[in-house]
């Protein structure tokens, strides 16, 4: 007890810094955001680089190896140090961009390109411009010394923020910082990004103008049979920048329960699910992700209830908000519009393949009756055909015609054990062109195979 209420005041702030980041997750809108922040300062050259944290974190100081991967302190100031951002691109909750250097005032590209992962709580700050805030987070000011907090209107002492992991010094002055308080944040570095991973493994992208049509749309969602926002929530299936917040919202303005599998949606509400993935998207980025913008009659005012625990009077203009937990995230759900239960199997209406079969099978027949086309003929059974075969070639063939025996008991012993040869599943047996008496005798009186006893005995028969 003695020790806990030594280390109760660190407990309180590691319990404040995980509620402040609930669901703080940067989704599409905030990625995209942060992609036209780097746009403003492309082809400005990169004079330094520092990679030691700073900011007054427990770690100022020291080179974070967890957020920045597989690559040493030294070699990522050497790579952005004289180079500039030539473009930058972004794919669902992935940003990467082109590093280039000029020589006699050409560009040319670097041997790699870093590729940017906000992870749960990471953002890009510039000095002299407001930080991003997110719904219940907002990035710390700068530190003088550790726990010490510096006036957040003194923008000298303010910079970098805390918790600053990666901070670039541009040849204009101005200055870019990656911060990530809870170290999720992923700066990689690949030769052909779009074509490495992550990027290569990531789902189509709502805003691209290549996106799924509404038609594969629903294919790829009839496929699967996990619930619908597990599959928005993945990243690699059917859509790539869609978080926790972004699913309830197409979910609850598509009218579709979040717990409903895949499968067992109708065409109607795949159709509805795609218009509202796309529209809900563009809607969030036009508005630059401030939350202020969005529409009244979202479901994003109210679903944080849960977080400022105020459940019991959480509702919106068609009805009251209940919590529940699906695809290991916690999910509002509105009853009243979504229902009460997911759907677990498919609508009675849409049939299954055996009998959109037979609805084919009966109205090629009723068009055949009417003289429109041919009826729908039943395929006979593999024996039946081989039957037809044999009584085919039996009355084909006059009586007397055909190959003749060797010697009538030798033709009837042959034909009894090794049967006719339009006989069998879709093989042809092979019959012998001669037969001795030896193994006529063998074949006609034991059909499994002899012991050498027997064996012996039948071959002396059959020489008497």
């Amino acid at each position: 007890f003695f020790f806990f209420g030594q280390r109760q005041s660190i407990w309180s702030v590691l319990l404040r810094t995980l509620a402040e980041s609930w669901e703080t997750m940067p989704e599409l809108p905030e990625v995209e955001r942060a992609r036209k922040l780097l746009l403003d300062f492309v082809d400005v050259p990169i004079v330094d680089c520092v990679v030691l944290e700073e900011g007054g974190g427990p770690r100022t100081g020291q080179f974070d190896d967890i957020v920045i991967e597989n690559m040493k302190k030294e070699d990522v100031c050497k790579l952005f140090k004289g180079s500039c951002l030539h473009n930058v691109y972004r794919l669902g909750k992935t940003i990467w961009a082109e590093l280039v250097y000029v020589r006699d005032n050409k560009f040319f590209y670097r041997s790699l390109h870093p590729v940017l992962h906000f992870g749960m709580t990471g953002s890009i700050c510039v000095k002299g411009r407001s930080a991003p805030e997110y719904k219940g987070f907002k990035v710390k000011p700068g530190m003088k010394k550790s726990h010490e907090v510096v006036d957040a209107g003194d923008s000298s002492a303010a910079w970098p923020p805390c918790y600053t992991k990666l901070r670039l010094v541009l040849k204009n002055g101005s200055e870019i910082a990656l911060v990530d308080p809870r170290r999720l944040a992923r700066v990689r570095f690949r030769k052909e990004p779009a074509l490495s991973p992550p990027v290569s493994l990531l789902a189509p992208d709502p805003l691209q103008s290549s996106f799924l049509s509404a038609k594969e749309f629903r294919w790829r969602l009839r496929e699967l049979r996990a619930p619908i926002k597990a599959i928005l929530l993945n990243q690699e299936k059917v859509v790539s920048g869609v978080g926790n917040w972004i699913a309830d919202e197409v979910c609850y303005q598509a009218r579709v329960h979040p717990g409903t599998l895949c499968f067992a949606l109708t065409d109607e509400e795949c159709d509805a699910l795609h218009f509202q993935l796309r529209d809900v998207c563009r809607i969030a980025v036009t508005a630059n992700s401030d939350h202020h913008k969005f529409p009244s009659n979202w479901l994003f005012h109210h679903r944080w209830a849960k977080k400022t625990r105020t459940t019991a009077t959480a509702q919106t203009e068609e009805g009251k908000i209940i919590f529940q937990t699906i695809a290991s995230r916690t999910t509002a759900i509105v009853p009243a519009v979504q229902g009460t239960r997911p759907r677990l199997t498919p609508v009675a209406n849409q049939p299954d393949k055996r009998k959109r079969q037979e609805g084919v099978a009966r109205s090629a027949s009723a068009g055949a009756v009417a003289g429109n086309a041919a009826p729908l003929v039943a395929r006979p059974s593999k024996r039946a055909r081989v039957d037809a075969g044999r009584s085919a070639s039996a009355g084909a063939m006059a009586p007397g015609e055909g190959p003749a025996p060797k010697s009538p008991s030798a033709g009837s012993s042959a034909a009894a054990a090794f049967g006719d040869a339009s006989l069998g599943r879709g093989k042809r047996k092979r019959t012998p062109s001669s037969l001795s008496a030896k193994n006529v005798v063998q074949s006609a009186l034991d059909t499994s195979r002899p012991n050498k006893r027997r064996k012996v005995k039948l071959t002396r028969k059959a020489k008497s």
